[in-house]
């Protein structure tokens, strides 16, 4: 009780107090601003007519800022006459109030301190009216906790950088420090005025990535990593194939999650492409390039659901790269395979029969076919039992999905001797659906053939079976690739995918398959030349993917042998250095998928004042999520390259963003990028200070003249020339360096 009481009391001393403020140095600011012109000029770098506890002050103060504004003359009539005109004057107390101002001023030489005064009142003020305010955001009970708490620490920065951040500054401050600027400028005796590049040419024209711009890196993704167009590919509503989608359709990840296409790549008619055949059958037709999350033995081992001693750390290989080192390791066992997909994670459906009795219905032998069926009256269920799975169940929910071939195994399905299940039925089409849903359920089932045996204690001696492991020995099991085979170049294409992962299930098979050198060079070499402390957002790769790429830049070793482990003895010393320099980089990396603006500006102001801040970079823009209820996809990217431009200001740190190109350059001769041709341009050119585009001619020409070599086009430069510079592209590091000089 006395706890409570005295609980009471604070809070109500609490509500009688009276906001910090000082109404004698108000006055005395006042009065000495209707004195002098060089108090005026003094209040006016310091404060507000908002930061004047009494309203009267304020009205004043803001009469007075409008008169010399004008370069009219100050005093008490002339005040008077801006107040009557907005209808202040007798709010304000007359003009006997001003004459009084004016008489009472100790001296107009400390105008500059008293507004110091007033500043300081106002900035406490405004603590106490932040502090109520986040504390009513937290007894909201806000949906979006994470959006509330960066709201709340927003509201806070804003109130400590207020006197940093302000804008208004006489010209004569400003001259003093640009002559400070250029003595420092003249005696490094150096042209890189903000962060360098790296690219000696680009930090010439630029003068370094200036402090507060906005830089837009645009470019074509690479051409390889492209499926046939008839890959079917599994969606949360069924299949389509990869010459089906559109950007923004739903596909599944390896996790069997729904994700969204980010990116269609052009249609490619010229690429080398090989039918890759996988242990069950299934085959998947992809051109040299396509990117591979594979298992690889080792020694005597072999891959995952062969033998137990594999390596366990996946890798990213290419089509070309597997079938150069062969596909057969030691004692005639699959080199390569990929890890089966998880369960596809979908959401219950309400189903117009229970799965069960589906299932035990569908797996009924022939011989029972002629008896009545259970009655159904909901869609394509109308009248008697199906003869097939229809759609809706094999993309149900997990448990939906399991009991429909509970069903099917209690009345067609057998255990084998070596713990696999067998399933045969009567119809191909119905066997065909079968091996779908064990799919589906991250098992991994062989092909549909005709039975070598009698199914199910000689109940059946024909149809169609197919077979799978227990899903306990499944659990790890993978589909090992058994061929790679040339085949005639078809139609291709590539798909980006906003998945963590960056992993696509792709195949009848559901086989998961996978999905910025430039941007990583500035990243580089500013935090390990220039010493700059660099915070880079990626997007699209994980951790371990851009330190893997990060160190076959920097160590200058062939990427294919950090990727496969076949290092030569020369290698490990140029590994060993670059770890050594990339260790000691003030480099950070964020490879959250999801990020928004409002976590960048988070982690970056954190950053800033933890281990202070020189660089962002963030791979890449469109990939950013950004409010949910923005009316469509253009507000949505315009609100997130705003909100970068405002954090590189706010920050005054150079901010680069990559951005994808739209499509439409696919269609011109002159496949070189221009401003229209970026993603959502209106928005993305209206806000960037410059914008860069990278262009590689042998991309588009496989007999090009200028192979090896890439185009710096500066298709927008705020403060400075546009133009175009050539850069050298080692492709075998994935890294851009300058082109000699002669």
């Amino acid at each position: 009780m006395v706890q409570s009481l005295d609980d009471a009391r604070r809070r109500n001393q609490a509500v009688l107090r009276v906001p910090p403020h000082n109404l004698q140095a108000e006055q005395s600011l006042l009065g000495a601003m209707l004195l002098s012109r060089d108090a005026i000029a003094a209040a006016v770098e310091t404060c507000g007519a908002e930061d004047f506890y009494k309203p009267a002050h304020g009205h004043v103060f803001e009469a007075i800022t409008t008169l010399y504004s004008q370069g009219e003359p100050v005093d008490p009539l002339t005040v008077a006459d801006v107040l009557a005109r907005a209808g202040l004057l007798e709010a304000i107390g007359g003009l006997p109030s001003l004459t009084a101002l004016q008489a009472d001023t100790p001296a107009t030489a400390n105008a500059g301190r008293y507004a110091r005064i007033v500043e300081e009142h106002a900035l406490l003020r405004r603590l106490i009216g932040v502090a109520g305010e986040i504390a009513e955001l937290g007894y909201s009970v806000p949906d979006d906790v994470a959006a509330t708490v960066d709201r709340a620490e927003s509201l806070v920065f804003q109130i400590a950088e207020r006197r940093v951040t302000d804008s208004l500054k006489p010209l004569k401050v400003l001259l003093e420090e640009s002559l400070d600027r250029l003595s420092a400028l003249f005696s490094r005796q150096e042209t890189i005025t903000g962060v360098p590049t790296g690219y000696r040419d680009l930090d010439e024209h630029l003068s370094g990535l200036q402090p507060s711009a906005l830089t837009i890196v645009g470019a074509r993704p690479a051409m390889g990593k492209a499926l046939a167009l008839d890959t079917p590919i599994p969606t949360p509503a069924g299949w389509a194939t990869m010459g089906d989608l559109a950007v923004d359709d739903e596909v599944l990840d390896r996790t069997g999650r729904p994700c969204r296409v980010a990116y269609l790549s052009p249609i490619r008619t010229d690429r080398s492409c090989y039918r890759v055949e996988f242990d069950d059958g299934s085959c998947i037709v992809a051109d040299a390039d396509h990117q591979w999350l594979v298992w690889a033995s080792t020694g005597h081992d072999t891959v995952p659901g062969h033998d137990t001693g594999s390596d366990p750390a996946p890798r990213v290989v290419t089509t070309a790269e597997m079938l150069a080192a062969g596909l057969l390791a030691a004692g005639e066992r699959p080199r390569w395979a990929v890890r089966l997909a998880a369960p596809l994670d979908l959401p219950e459906l309400a189903l117009p029969l229970d799965p069960y009795l589906l299932g035990r219905q569908l797996g009924e032998p022939a011989d029972r076919a002629g008896q009545p069926g259970v009655a159904c009256t909901h869609g394509d269920l109308d009248g008697e039992m199906p003869a097939r799975i229809p759609s809706l169940y094999l993309r149900s929910s997990t448990a939906q999905r399991r009991e429909l071939l509970q069903g099917i195994v209690e009345t067609a399905g057998t255990m084998g001797g070596s713990g696999e299940v067998e399933v045969c039925v009567d119809d191909e089409i119905v066997a065909c659906q079968v091996r779908e849903l064990v799919c589906s359920l991250g098992l991994g089932p062989g092909a549909v053939r005709r039975p070598s045996v009698t199914v199910g204690g000689g109940r059946r001696s024909g149809g169609w079976a197919l077979s799978w492991p227990a899903e306990a020995a499944a659990a790890a099991g993978g589909r090992a690739i058994r061929a790679i085979t040339p085949v005639p170049s078809v139609p291709v294409r590539c798909i980006t995918v906003d998945s963590p992962s960056h992993l696509y299930l792709a195949g009848e098979s559901m086989i998961p398959t996978h999905n910025t050198a430039f941007a990583l060079g500035i990243a580089a070499h500013a935090s390990m030349v220039a010493r700059v402390p660099t915070l880079v957002f990626s997007l699209e790769m994980s951790h371990a993917e851009l330190t893997q790429r990060l160190l076959v830049s920097e160590a200058r070793v062939h990427g294919n042998r950090i990727r496969n482990g076949q290092l030569h003895e020369s290698d490990w010393p140029k590994i060993s250095n670059a770890i050594g320099r990339l260790g000691e980089a003030p480099l950070f990396i964020d490879d959250n998928p999801n990020v928004t603006v409002m976590e960048v500006r988070a982690k970056a102001r954190r950053m800033k004042a933890k281990d202070g801040l020189g660089l962002i970079l963030v791979d890449y823009l469109q990939l950013m999520t950004g409010r949910s209820s923005a009316e469509n996809r253009q507000v949505e990217v315009s609100e997130i390259s705003r909100g970068l431009k405002i954090l590189a200001r706010e920050l005054e740190v150079p901010v680069v963003a990559l951005s994808q190109l739209s499509r439409t350059l696919e269609s011109r001769a002159d496949k070189r990028p221009i401003l229209a041709d970026l993603r959502e341009s209106g928005s993305l050119e209206q806000d960037a200070d410059v914008v860069l585009f990278l262009y590689r001619d042998e991309m588009y020409n496989s007999d090009s003249a200028d192979r090896g070599t890439a185009e710096v086009i500066v298709a927008k430069h705020r403060n400075g020339p546009t133009g175009k510079l050539s850069l050298a592209f080692l492709d075998h590091y994935t890294r851009f360096a300058d082109m000699a000089r002669v």
